[in-house]
């Protein structure tokens, strides 16, 4: 998955200014979807991706929800089933 090398110091830098911080994931479904095939575990891939990267953030302090925004690019029903994937593989984590 892609990180964005400013991350970090576009956190710091909001922190800073006294704004409240959180993480937000473009999440692209369809990265490694194949075509009569669900794409939930591409969606479980993403969450855990996206844990990845932000988990030593909220352990370190206190942060906003993350967000992730789900683009719909494949069928509707897959795309909703894999929100529902992706939802829950951050609530089980703790973090949403």
């Amino acid at each position: 998955g892609y990180n964005d090398p400013l991350f970090l110091a576009n956190m710091r830098g909001a922190a800073a200014a006294g704004m409240p911080v959180g993480c937000y994931h473009f999440c692209r479904l369809e990265t490694n979807y194949v075509p009569g095939q669900s794409p939930v575990a591409d969606a479980t891939a993403e969450a855990n991706h996206f844990l990845s990267v932000i988990k030593p953030y909220y352990e370190a302090g206190q942060m906003l929800p993350p967000v992730a925004d789900v683009e719909d690019t494949i069928d509707r029903a897959e795309t909703w089933r894999s929100v529902q994937e992706l939802t829950e593989v951050l609530r089980r984590s703790g973090k949403a």
